[in-house]
């Protein structure tokens, strides 16, 4: 699979990197970065991305609808390759876990006149970071603090890229095996979250992409898009 891969030793956003010069760059162009500035979560929180944490975007120009579908492969690319590792799963959509902490988050963007011309789909892994800030301390893990070992990231780079690539090129012809991979790495199966302050028992992920629902009336949903709160299973882990 060939791919460019641009590398920064700082930058302020590999996603905003790719965004701004989609159209002179070729699809599957990488950009990598070894420290973000200015890098960002979904609901447009920070994300802290220092020099042991990899950070990548990919720039897509897929012909395909349900688009949304590629952070799905994202997430299920990491689950993948750290499960040589350890123990992960996803928390739908796309934050991977790890011993109920997070070790990975996925920002899929699109950009659009009439179509969608672009997609940039970036990631953040926690590798080898030590500590974190007070604001999230409690709450994300790396791979060496898990496994208190230090990892060369342009080596998983390498990896990383080469399970997605596979992945994605099957999603393009109609394999959707990476969901198997989230089926069976569903962090919030069986658990009860909350979405737009909705109470629900999560069932599973279905053949779509979709999260698998049952309300307090016993109904069954599918939900397409939207962050899964787990406030009650959280307050009781302290």
């Amino acid at each position: 699979m060939k791919y460019n891969i641009i590398k920064f030793s700082t930058i302020d956003s590999t996603n905003k990197y790719l965004k701004e010069h989609y159209q002179e760059l070729d699809e599957y162009t990488i950009c990598y970065s070894k420290i973000q500035t200015a890098g960002k979560g979904r609901m447009v929180r920070k994300w802290e991305s220092n020099e042991g944490c990899l950070s990548f975007s990919i720039l897509l120009k897929p012909n395909k609808d349900n688009v949304n579908l590629i952070s799905l492969v994202a997430g299920a690319t990491i689950c993948t390759y750290l499960n040589r590792y350890l123990k992960t799963s996803i928390k739908w959509p796309n934050d991977i876990m790890c011993n109920d902490k997070k070790i990975c988050g996925i920002l899929l963007e699109s950009i659009s006149s009439n179509k969608i011309d672009a997609l940039v789909v970036g990631i953040g892994v926690n590798i080898n970071q030590t500590s974190f800030s007070e604001e999230i301390k409690d709450k994300a893990t790396s791979l060496r603090i898990e496994t208190n070992k230090e990892y060369d990231l342009d080596i998983l780079l390498k990896d990383v890229l080469d399970i997605f690539f596979d992945y994605y090129h099957k999603y393009l012809n109609d394999n959707y095996e990476f969901l198997d991979i989230l089926r069976n790495n569903n962090y919030l199966k069986d658990k009860i979250g909350y979405i737009n302050d909705k109470k629900y028992q999560i069932l599973d992920i279905d053949e779509l992409g979709r999260l698998k629902v049952i309300d307090e009336n016993k109904e069954i949903s599918y939900i397409y898009s939207g962050e899964v709160s787990l406030r009650d299973f959280y307050n009781s882990l302290h």
